[in-house]
């Protein structure tokens, strides 16, 4: 094998076992499997500094996925601070599996007048 190709098989395979450690691979954001019977996945667009939708129904074991579109980084984050995404960069996508106990409002950190809903039935 030439150096050249060597180095296209090496950079390849780390590529897809940084993949695979970053659990973006067939499961999806943060190594979450979307596929359990019954579960569904929500996605929530942040663009114009608004969460769209505004508002979600979910139900427990249902992921979100919020997908930042803006120029800014941003959070979801409970109002209570139960839960919290961390900062989603431009470009970014962050998930998580919806639990009866969450607390319904949140907020981006970064920019408070950012608001939405996530009900959980």
């Amino acid at each position: 094998m030439s150096g050249r190709s060597r180095r296209s098989v090496l950079v390849g395979g780390a590529a897809a076992f940084a993949a695979a450690l970053s659990g973006r691979g067939a499961y999806g954001h943060n190594g979450i499997d979307h596929s359990k019977e019954g579960a569904a996945h929500h996605t929530v667009t942040i663009e114009r500094f608004k969460f769209v939708p505004a508002a979600i129904d979910a139900k427990v074991g249902d992921t979100v996925t919020w997908t930042n579109a803006d120029i800014a980084p941003h959070t979801a984050t409970a109002a209570d601070g139960s839960w919290d995404t961390g900062t989603i960069r431009k470009g970014e996508a962050k998930s998580i599996t919806v639990s009866a106990e969450m607390a319904p409002d949140y907020f981006c950190r970064f920019h408070p007048a950012m608001k939405g809903v996530l009900s959980v039935g």
